[in-house]
């Protein structure tokens, strides 16, 4: 049997009572029961594409009928985007470019889930009436600092390199930054998102220990089930501890 069939049935295993576990416990009082519910069943799908499509774009498609699927039955995009945040590590692959163009642009798991979770969010709360909008003083303090960032970076990088470089700050900071500060309503969502990220950090958790105790490194065979290379910095960690 392939490393990674044999890594997938041990993450099932482990992650499956840490899910039995919370629900009665977290639910409906923290979580709504079918929001868990819908979330679980999201994380098991994202985790089976990882592992079982064999390849990297055929697993963003899969991936993005999941999260539009969940994002239309979830009243929570918080809940949802943190309970799935650390469903699979933040595996990436390049756009490949064209007309000599090394690349387009890099994609990853974690942006997927900014696109799909969050920018909703955005747009809805970008397109509010203008007496409806509010504006925080952090607004401008994170203009003027990622303004200046990208200013420095444009000034000793190439065209293509900058354009990227602002694609990067949009998706993996105001994206996420605008829709936390306008999107959060009330203390009932505050306490899904922070109950959903503690539900994904104890799968992580344990999953963590077992491969400690095993040295067993279960997601490093990822890039070879979805043919990419691909390492990541805990994997790096986890091999110098084993050695």
């Amino acid at each position: 049997m392939p490393e990674y069939l044999r890594a997938l049935i041990v993450i099932l295993v482990l992650a499956t009572p840490v899910f039995w576990f919370f629900k009665p416990a977290l639910t409906p009082h923290l979580i709504p029961t079918d929001a868990f519910v819908l979330r679980r069943n999201t994380w098991y799908g994202i985790t089976l594409a990882g592992f079982l499509s064999q390849s990297f774009w055929i697993f963003i498609f899969i991936l993005a009928i999941l999260l539009i699927n969940a994002r239309k039955k979830d009243s929570n995009p918080f809940g949802l985007y943190f309970f799935l945040l650390l469903a699979l590590p933040q595996i990436k692959q390049e756009i490949p470019g064209f007309f000599g163009i090394n690349y387009i642009y890099t994609i990853d798991y974690v942006r997927m889930l900014t696109l799909f979770l969050l920018l909703p969010v955005c747009v809805t709360e970008w397109n509010r009436k203008s007496s409806e909008k509010v504006v925080f003083a952090t607004d401008k303090i994170l203009f003027l600092y990622l303004s200046l960032v990208f200013v420095l970076r444009a000034n000793v990088d190439t065209v293509g390199n900058s354009i990227r470089f602002f694609l990067d700050i949009m998706i993996d900071v105001v994206i996420p930054y605008y829709a936390v500060t306008r999107g959060i309503k009330n203390i009932e969502q505050m306490k899904d998102l922070l109950t959903s990220f503690v539900v994904a950090a104890m799968v992580v958790g344990l999953l963590g220990v077992f491969e400690f105790s095993k040295y067993w490194l279960l997601y490093s065979s990822l890039p070879d089930a979805l043919k990419i290379d691909w390492s990541v910095s805990y994997l790096k960690e986890m091999n110098r501890c084993a050695l």
